[in-house]
């Protein structure tokens, strides 16, 4: 099963994600979230900002939550722990190197 979701359905976390990114909104983004496949110009670069989207997770006040303690808070998706109260700069998951299909 992990062959044929590697190689038939290109199932891999091997996608250049921009650590700096930030999510675009406006009527002229260029995000793929925005726009039809059909209007899609480079298929490639599609496929890297389509993840860049939907499967980078960065954690804010929604997974992080506020008990108004002010004091650094966990992400409720085991991302990490903030290293000081309203960072929102938890370490993320460790990176894998067997599949888990």
């Amino acid at each position: 099963m992990e062959t044929y979701a590697t190689s038939v359905l290109d199932m891999t976390a091997d996608v250049e994600v921009d650590e700096t990114h930030v999510t675009d909104t406006s009527s002229d983004s260029i995000s793929p979230l925005m726009h039809r496949f059909s209007e899609c110009y480079n298929r490639k670069e599609d496929v890297r900002m389509l993840c860049q989207e939907c499967m980078v997770h960065q954690c804010n006040n929604y997974c992080l939550g506020d008990d108004g303690r002010c004091k650094p808070r966990e992400c409720r998706f085991d991302y990490g722990k903030e290293s000081e109260y309203g960072k929102c700069d938890t370490a993320g998951k460790p990176r894998i190197e067997t599949s888990l299909i």
